[in-house]
């Protein structure tokens, strides 16, 4: 199983999840990782009795400096020319982060012109750090990829067409990528790739020299027309998008001036209701204040009352005293005046009373 495709798309951390361990130096930064092809030797993960050599290659496009596709493309070539078995299946990887590009079908059509056009029954499309993408992001991404690669292929002659041969290795849903490979091993035939005429994998000038016929030349003008095609696609687009940002800074602005002015109002409102709940609490104060003078008037009238009562109730009691004095007194002025008027003696004659009072 041949790994091959532009260098930081993930080949080598593919390699290593499929091994289940650290067997590929894996690139963390900006700079190219994989120089030379590496092949190790795995348990695959589906099936335990089946081993499977895997290879990993030096990416196209490396970004160090002095090395060229034609040296990277001798270390490849000449490792799988002396596969004894040949090979069996070409995992082609693409970062699903990108987008395919020219780049990308140029390089495939220059391994079909190297390996021979029957490489591409074995090539598999990988869209590899599916598991960097958030889920709404990634279902959106598969399916584009989905949809639109066979046709791009088609559109350069590459016959990589069924959706099938399409495959996602998500780290976080590895089986989904596992299971659908495990089928195609399955029914994978034995690849010996036939090296273009003329070219020694050995010599990177062969490889260079074979790049500059015209065939090759014409692939590449044609592929530099895409390009350029893609370039003014590109600056379009930034057009397009720079007239966007400018629209919607636009709009934020806007949106920003009508939320100061919100702002402003809501703060207007805010002291003003602050200003009432303060006079509120004044008028609440002064109730509570007058309130509580009422109160305290009406226990100090309650406290008169009292007192007057008591004293009614003394004056009462004085006062039926002194009635039951002058009834008493009464009674005996009555008792005396029936005593004055008592006749005393006998002959009929009149005593002198005194008058007593």
């Amino acid at each position: 199983m041949v790994l091959v495709g532009r260098t930081g798309v993930g080949k080598s951390a593919l390699a290593n999840k499929m091994a289940k361990k650290d067997l590929f130096k894996e690139g963390h930064n900006l700079t190219s990782m994989t120089f030379n092809v590496n092949a190790e030797n795995i348990i695959w993960p589906h099936d335990s009795c089946t081993e499977v050599k895997i290879v990993d290659t030096p990416g196209f496009a490396d970004n160090r400096p002095n090395v060229t596709n034609a040296e990277l493309l001798s270390k490849t070539l000449d490792f799988i020319k002396n596969l004894e078995d040949g090979l069996h299946i070409v995992l082609f990887c693409l970062n699903a982060k990108t987008r395919i590009d020219s780049h990308d079908t140029q390089e495939l059509e220059m391994l079909g012109m190297l390996l021979g056009s029957k490489l591409f029954d074995h090539v598999y499309i990988v869209v590899t750090q599916g598991n960097t993408l958030v889920k709404e992001q990634k279902e959106r991404t598969y399916r584009n990829f989905k949809n639109d690669l066979p046709r791009i292929f088609m559109e350069h002659g590459l016959p990589i067409f069924p959706q099938e041969k399409i495959l996602f290795a998500d780290f976080d849903n590895f089986d989904d990528f596992l299971t659908p490979l495990t089928r195609e091993m399955q029914l994978a035939t034995i690849y010996k790739p036939k090296i273009a005429e003329g070219v020694d994998p050995k010599d990177p000038e062969s490889i260079e020299r074979f790049l500059q016929t015209p065939e090759m030349k014409k692939i590449m003008e044609k592929y530099e027309e895409i390009t350029a095609q893609q370039r003014n696609q590109i600056i379009s687009m930034e057009k397009q998008l720079s007239d966007q940002r400018n629209e919607m800074e636009k709009r934020i602005q806007e949106s920003r001036q009508e939320q100061e002015s919100i702002q402003r109002n809501f703060e207007s409102v805010s002291k003003i209701l602050q200003e009432r709940e303060f006079e509120n609490e004044n008028m609440k104060r002064q109730y509570e204040e007058y309130k509580q003078n009422q109160q305290q008037q009406v226990q100090t009238i309650n406290q008169a009352i009292a007192g007057f009562e008591q004293q009614n109730k003394f004056y009462q009691n004085q006062l039926e005293s002194k009635q039951g004095q002058i009834e008493n007194l009464n009674r005996k002025i009555d008792e005396l005046r029936a005593q004055r008027i008592q006749p005393q003696g006998g002959g009929g004659g009149r005593r002198r009373l005194c008058n007593i009072m």
